[in-house]
């Protein structure tokens, strides 16, 4: 077996990470390799799965404070395996990654102490074939990043690696460059069904807290070092878009078990939920500044269209006011004698009738019980009216 190696490889660019140029071909699996990886078929990719239950349904979501009128919006149920969510669930799950990151390095010394590594792990050839292996993978993943001096992080499980005619098929067909889609992006784009543009090469992922990597001389697994990240500044969000970038892609393509909730991302060591709990080392003006950046950072900075439009204000249809509250909360507002006089006794009606329908007392017509646009959950608001 290959002794466990390490390499200060810089960036990734060819596959996506920020600041980088190329994976080395150390610790993928051969593409000949003859054995049954039974993993293979029971994983899958976000986004690559079925919509949940009611998601792109229209019903009353809220209900303006000066008037009561009814506004509609679309449910979603913001699963992983979702194709209309895994984008919101993958932001979701970037967020609280780069909120737990900053404020471990937070709480660190000074320096190398507040050091973060993106590390691949990846473990001998066909010694991951089976969930039950992809689960001990994590443990020995862990076991490996500490000996190589990464004493806490998230590990984040990926299953598949793309063919080498895949990649040459990316490099002809797109500009792999800073504009051309990356390679991941590229598969899960692709007309051609993504499980034929890879292989079953399992990996863990590791942002990780390290002050020194090492190899750590193992006979079996290769830790790679893909890059150092940013510099911690508590108030500087580019520190947190540095980690955005790397979070948010290598999610992007993370391997799950299908129809279950076992989790492919998961902190382990001195991050360990066990181990490591922000509330009790740091103020909670702190906490808040960096939970703040960590949520600016997923999202690509303002653009002003020019439309003179301000896309996080929506007017109320009837009053213009901009004010409104969950429709959950409708019940409390209707028996508020005051508010009830204030709107007509028209609006009052309407609101009730959203509210019940939002809480399951009343339903829509056959036909127009699961509206798929606004305009049929208004027509299904009319007749319940």
């Amino acid at each position: 077996m290959k002794a466990s190696e390490f390499t200060d490889m810089r960036s990734l660019e060819a596959l996506g990470e920020p600041e980088a140029t190329t994976e080395s071909n150390r610790g993928k699996w051969s593409q000949e390799l003859d054995f049954n990886a039974y993993a293979d078929s029971s994983v899958t990719l976000p986004g690559k799965g079925d919509r949940g239950k009611n998601c792109g349904k229209w019903y009353p979501q809220e209900f303006c404070n000066e008037c009561g009128e009814p506004r509609f919006g679309e449910s979603r149920c913001l699963e992983r395996s979702c194709p209309e969510c895994w984008r919101a669930w993958r932001k979701q799950r970037a967020v609280g990654i780069i909120e737990r990151l900053q404020k471990a390095r937070e709480t660190a010394g000074s320096g190398l102490e507040k050091r973060l590594c993106h590390v691949v792990a990846s473990p001998t050839e066909g010694e991951i074939t089976s969930l039950v292996d992809v689960d001990r993978g994590f443990r020995d993943a862990y076991e490996k990043a500490k000996e190589a001096g990464i004493h806490g992080g998230t590990v984040i499980f990926h299953g598949f690696r793309v063919t080498t005619e895949a990649k040459r098929q990316w490099a002809l067909e797109t500009d792999s460059g800073d504009n051309g889609p990356k390679l991941w992006q590229w598969v899960r784009e692709h007309n051609t069904h993504w499980r034929e543009l890879t292989y079953w090469s399992p990996h863990y992922h590791i942002l990780g807290i390290a002050p020194e990597v090492e190899s750590n001389d193992s006979d079996d697994w290769i830790i790679e070092r893909i890059r150092t990240l940013d510099n911690y500044e508590r108030s500087n969000l580019d520190s947190y878009r540095d980690i955005a970038k790397a979070a948010m892609y290598i999610i992007s393509h993370t391997t799950f078990e299908s129809n279950t909730a076992k989790d492919s991302i998961r902190w382990y060591g001195s991050l360990s939920t066990a181990k490591f709990s922000a509330d009790e080392q740091i103020s909670s003006g702190v906490i808040d500044l960096i939970e703040r950046k960590a949520a600016e950072s997923v999202d690509e900075p303002h653009k002003n269209t020019g439309s003179g439009e301000d896309e996080t204000e929506c007017e109320c249809d009837v009053c213009g006011s901009t004010s409104f509250s969950s429709i959950f909360e409708a019940g409390g507002a209707l028996m508020d004698i005051g508010w009830c006089n204030r709107i007509d006794r028209e609006q009052e009606h309407r609101l009730n009738i959203a509210f019940q329908w939002a809480i399951g007392e009343l339903h829509p017509p056959p036909g127009l019980k699961n509206p798929s646009s606004e305009a049929e959950a208004r027509e299904a608001f009319q007749e319940l009216l």
